[in-house]
This record gives C-alpha cells, sequence and structure tokens, in this order.
C-alpha cells in the first residue's frame, strides 16, 4: 500500500515538481514526532513520520510518499525487495507492507492522486498491466480469482491493488472480502509474516518476472 504520510499541520500541502513530473510532498517540520496512521501502516515515531515494516520484515524510510519513494529508489534497495517490474510510466511489485502472496500493486511513477490526470497512453499501459498481470498471476497457479482497487484520496500516490482471493482468506474473513479489506490486512501482518510465506512469496515474484520477461506485450512497455 503506498501512504503519503500527512500529519494535520500539512493540511495545505504544496508539492514540489521535478524536470521528470514527479510531485514530491514537503518534509514536516523537524520537531513533530506524532504519527498518523493512515490505513494499516505500521509506522514507528520518528521525525519524518515515514518508517515502515515491510513485508518481509524490514524497518524502511519512506520520506513522506512511498510511492515516490519506490520510484525513485534505485533498483537494489530494500524498499524494492518485492520488485517485479517497471515500465515506462509504471511500478509492479509484491504490495510492499502486506505478506500476502500475489497481492500486487501497480503504482504510477508519476505523483498522481487521480487517473483522471493520467495521459491516455497511461490510461491505456494501465489497463494492459492490469489484464496481464492478473491473467500471468493465474497461470502459475498463485489464486484463481482477484479484485482490483483503488482509491482517489487528498495526498494518495495512484495505485491499483490486485487482490488476489485466497480460499484460506475467505475462511477466516468471509466470502465478501473487500468488505473486511482492513480485517484482511491487519490478519495478514499479524499472521502471515512467517518464513514459509515470505519464501512463498519470493518464488511468486521470481516466478512472475519470468512469465512477464517472456510477454511480447510487456516488453513493448519497458
Amino acid at each position: 500500500m503506498y501512504r503519503s504520510g500527512h500529519n494535520e499541520v500539512h493540511s495545505k500541502c504544496i508539492y514540489q515538481e521535478t524536470d521528470t513530473g514527479v510531485r514530491i510532498p514537503p518534509s514536516p517540520p523537524k520537531n513533530v514526532f506524532k504519527i498518523t496512521v493512515i490505513g494499516c501502516s505500521e509506522q514507528i515515531k520518528g521525525e519524518k513520520m515515514s518508517i515502515v515494516k515491510s513485508f518481509d520484515g524490514n524497518m524502511i524510510d519512506v520520506g513522506d510518499c512511498m510511492g515516490c519513494a519506490k520510484a525513485q529508489a534505485k533498483e537494489d534497495t530494500k524498499i524494492n525487495s518485492g520488485k517485479i517490474l517497471r515500465t515506462k510510466n509504471f511500478d509492479v511489485s509484491q504490495d510492499f507492507e502486506l505478506p500476502i502472496n500475489g497481492f500486487i500493486v501497480i503504482g504510477s511513477l508519476r505523483h498522481i492522486e487521480s487517473i483522471n490526470e493520467m495521459t491516455v497512453d497511461e490510461k491505456q499501459e494501465l489497463i494492459i498491466l492490469i489484464d496481464i498481470v492478473i491473467s500471468s498471476l493465474k497461470k502459475i497457479n498463485v489464486c484463481s480469482q482477484y479484485n482490483v482497487v483503488w482509491e482517489e484520496k487528498d495526498g494518495n500516490h495512484f495505485h491499483v491493488w490486485l487482490v488476489p482471493r485466497h480460499s484460506y482468506l475467505r475462511d477466516i474473513i468471509g466470502t465478501n472480502i473487500m468488505k473486511k479489506i482492513g480485517e484482511l490486512f491487519d490478519y495478514a501482518k499479524k499472521n502471515l509474516r512467517t518464513d514459509e510465506n515470505i519464501n512463498e512469496i519470493y518464488t511468486t515474484i521470481k516466478k512472475l518476472q519470468e512469465e512477464l520477461k517472456n510477454n511480447k506485450t510487456i516488453q513493448e512497455l519497458l
């Protein structure tokens, strides 16, 4: 999940835009230590209000915006440990925080909040990615059904969740996974960050990378 680490003192944020079109939120005041936990992010106290626990258990400083941090980070850094693919306009990764096998996030490289801010090419690329990534996950037998979710919210870095409807999750929280999405996230962070499950996630990442590597349509998007 991508989160913009805004505190109430930043209700009127002024973004800086780089030459590449990435909008970067301002840093919080140095003396502010209060954490505003957005959604189910596992954040801890600190000057930047930005330390988040990754799906594989690392505590990582994601700055003021996780989406921007991932987009701008070098490939070999821990924030990209779940990276699967990067195209011209999007990052495709295992969800940064949730140790749910096959829970994939497609995030815009540009800091935008809505699909309405995308160019025609970006919109087309997004739909193609959603289709091919889900088809590939089904092909390698990760999960047979998916929910596709995105939300528009002030300060949010645009991303799409590909939420797997694993049978064991339905057994725990019921068949209406989206109605209990918060419970799903809480359960995953408390119970699924095991060595066995994390190894399974990394195996899926490698298989999905190989599957997408052999897809001609995907290669045209790189």
